[in-house]
């Protein structure tokens, strides 16, 4: 449940990224949020591999959920790019602060839930790749410094 709610978030905050990566493209920094969108679309593509690694059914339901998330997303982009650039900023760093938190949050419980013990052996270790998309998500902003910086 707790990577559904993740899907979903993860999904509003691209189709925020990219309204916004399309309508401040003149920003000085447009390259930073375009990359940061690409980053979206890859995290959102691991977890979608990872909620069907740990038995989740993906049905038309959750598609059509993952669109609604999306296209509420695009809505909030539109209003936020009409925001002063601060506050801006400051609603998109506590998304990503919520966002790193139920990742982590996700993987200890995925954990906790004795994932080495199950019966099927993945490619991929949910709890690992779950902190590992924590950590990138948190040493992201550092990757961008000076004036293109924009969480």
């Amino acid at each position: 449940m707790i990577l559904m709610n993740l899907i979903h978030i993860q999904a509003f905050l691209l189709g925020g990224a990219q309204v916004l990566a399309k309508l401040r493209s003149r920003s000085r920094w447009a390259p930073a949020m375009a990359a940061w969108r690409y980053e979206q679309e890859r995290q959102l593509r691991v977890l979608l591999v990872l909620f069907k690694q740990v038995g989740g059914d993906f049905g038309i339901v959750n598609k059509v959920m993952l669109e609604l998330a999306r296209i509420v997303g695009w809505t909030g982009g539109a209003v936020g790019s009409c925001l002063p650039t601060a506050v801006l900023r400051l609603v998109m760093r506590q998304m990503e602060d919520t966002l790193i938190t139920g990742l982590e949050r996700a993987g200890h419980q995925i954990a906790i839930a004795d994932w080495a013990g199950w019966e099927i052996q993945p490619s991929i270790n949910p709890p690992k790749a779950l902190l590992e998309l924590a950590g990138a998500r948190r040493e992201w902003p550092s990757k961008w410094e000076g004036l293109v910086q924009f969480l």
